[in-house]
């Protein structure tokens, strides 16, 4: 297959999505003229993102407000994101069911994790093993996305750096995820809650759950230098390689 990349830098949440949801259902349409594509982008404002099927009921709509943050709702599935400092990928690819999602799930990391590869951070590796999401999403904590992992996402000693989903429609499978650049994700706990107990307690829950390039490497890993990685690893295949 012909892969396509672009990196269409920094529009609203709204503006993403559409993007996303407009590639997929051009794929969809026509898989001969339309190729499979890489899409990098950033968020301005910054974004709250919903799962498609979860409830807005927590999101405290005045703070979102007061620090123009806007609200906006994914197609895929997955709990809310603070869409701040972070590089955000997205992949739309002819799929026909799950089995094969799955092995695009960890073909995709497995191709994030290689294009990380010359920050070289030590202890960068696959989540081994499936997260029990029952019990987690029976709890408060589950309210966000980067408050726990799934098979095959990267990590770093066990904290999250890329949270990812995916949906399939009409034979095409959109995924899209994000890669934290800073800590600034930490305060969706200020965004999605309004008891200041629970605001403690879900950032000090994702703060142990998960992490972001700068910190790890004690720099300012920016957008542009996070583009250019994704870039060199996909020119030296021109493709997503699938597993």
């Amino acid at each position: 297959m012909k892969w396509l990349f672009e990196n269409t830098g920094y529009l609203s949440g709204k503006e993403q999505m559409d993007l996303d949801i407009s590639n997929a259902q051009k794929l969809a349409a026509d898989n001969d003229s339309h190729s499979p594509l890489l899409r990098i982008y950033g968020w301005k404002p910054w974004a709250i993102s919903l799962g498609k099927n979860q409830l807005d009921t927590s999101i405290n709509y005045q703070e979102c407000s007061i620090r123009g943050i806007d609200i906006v709702r994914r197609p895929t599935g997955g709990r809310a994101v603070l869409h701040a400092n972070e590089l955000t990928y997205c992949i739309t690819v002819p799929c026909k069911d799950t089995s094969i999602a799955k092995k695009w799930y960890e073909s995709i990391h497995l191709f994030l994790l290689r294009a990380l590869s010359p920050l070289h951070i030590s202890h960068l590796d696959f989540v081994k093993s499936q997260t029990n999401f029952t019990h987690h999403y029976a709890t408060d904590m589950s309210k966000a996305c980067f408050s726990t992992s799934a098979q095959y996402e990267v990590e770093y000693k066990g904290k999250k750096i890329i949270g990812s989903a995916q949906m399939i429609h009409d034979n095409v499978l959109l995924q899209h995820g994000s890669i934290l650049l800073q800590n600034d994700h930490l305060a969706i706990a200020d965004l999605i809650t309004k008891n200041e107990n629970d605001k403690k307690l879900l950032y000090e829950y994702l703060d142990n759950s998960s992490i972001d390039l700068s910190t790890i490497l004690h720099r300012t890993v920016t957008y542009e230098e996070c583009v250019h990685l994704i870039y060199n690893e996909f020119m030296i295949h021109h493709s997503i390689p699938f597993l």
